[in-house]
């Protein structure tokens, strides 16, 4: 951050704890909401939530149900970054009745979303699926039909993460339906991204093989380069699932190379975890456990041993 944006941040706050002490009732709701989001907006969590909970105790004086349903959601914003997920979840599962109660289906769907989020993340799968399950609804009655198909492309993967192959396909087709009658041609791309996921999974490998070709023309149109890299990873891995692991390692000793002259540590630590799969295929094994000890301590480095539990390709 500049010291010319340090300033302005600075001046927005300033201005607000100003506008704080002159007014009340309603209008003072109403500045402490919008303190809020500029303190979580900045980092500052710990004054944020004391902000958004006073917020929250004027806006129940008032009756304003959607206004306080609101401060729930941004109290679980901060309470999940803080690492309270119990709390968190409860907030935000306050928000969506709120938001609900006030017949503000699509706010209440944001809600449950990351309710979802968090019992995924908790490892309580079936909970997290109804919770999809429910704001995919909710953005049906909004008529956002977007929205919808984007949660049911975030079902569809955390049962492929399950091993649930067949389920996903299903959800995954719908929301690649409805994302294409809307010409969100990059979240149809994601979609093939994951569909072919699914028929790695089941040996399709034509299929997936086409599906991430797919998507990897649009994310390359687009110059969205990290998930073109993804796409990268997703295809050497079919090979290496097809039996072609050698065709893979070609790629993969490539692709590491670029992305090590690009500065992308974790880049390379996915090609490293790929690679060690594709030794490992090809009877190398000291090779593939020097590669999968290089991603593992990348991927320790970054905080990313969560993802990995969640992911089929996990480091051993």
């Amino acid at each position: 951050m500049s010291d010319e944006d340090r300033v302005d941040d600075a001046n927005e706050l300033d201005s607000l704890w100003a506008q704080l002490a002159r007014c009340e009732g309603e209008e003072r709701a109403e500045v402490l909401d919008q303190l809020g989001g500029a303190l979580i907006q900045r980092g500052r969590h710990g004054e944020a939530l004391a902000v958004v909970d006073a917020a929250r105790t004027l806006y129940e004086e008032f009756g304003a149900v959607a206004e306080m349903a609101r401060s729930d959601h941004n109290a679980g914003v901060i309470l999940a970054e803080h690492g309270r997920p119990d709390e968190a979840r409860e907030r935000y599962q306050a928000a969506a009745l709120g938001y609900g109660t006030a017949l503000r289906w699509g706010e209440a769907a944001t809600s449950w979303r990351a309710v979802a989020d968090l019992l995924a993340d908790a490892g309580d799968v079936d909970a997290a699926l109804d919770a999809l399950a429910t704001a995919a609804q909710l953005h049906d009655d909004a008529d956002e039909p977007v929205r919808a198909a984007l949660a049911r492309m975030e079902t569809g993967e955390l049962l492929l993460d399950e091993d649930r192959a067949p389920e996903a396909r299903a959800v995954l087709d719908d929301a690649r339906k409805a994302l294409r009658a809307d010409g969100a041609l990059l979240w149809v791309a994601r979609c093939d991204q994951l569909l072919a996921e699914v028929a790695r999974h089941e040996g399709r490998w034509d299929e997936a093989f086409e599906r991430v070709e797919a998507a990897r023309a649009v994310f390359d149109a687009a110059d969205m380069e990290g998930d073109r890299d993804r796409c990268d990873d997703l295809l050497c891995s079919v090979l290496i699932d097809a039996g072609r692991s050698d065709e893979a390692v070609v790629r993969l000793e490539r692709a590491r190379v670029t992305r090590q002259s690009e500065g992308d540590p974790v880049g390379v630590a996915w090609c490293d975890l790929h690679l060690s799969r594709a030794l490992d295929r090809l009877g190398n094994p000291e090779a593939a456990a020097s590669h999968r000890r290089r991603a593992r301590a990348v991927f320790d480095a970054a905080g990313l041993d969560t993802l990995l539990r969640r992911r089929e390709l996990q480091l051993q």
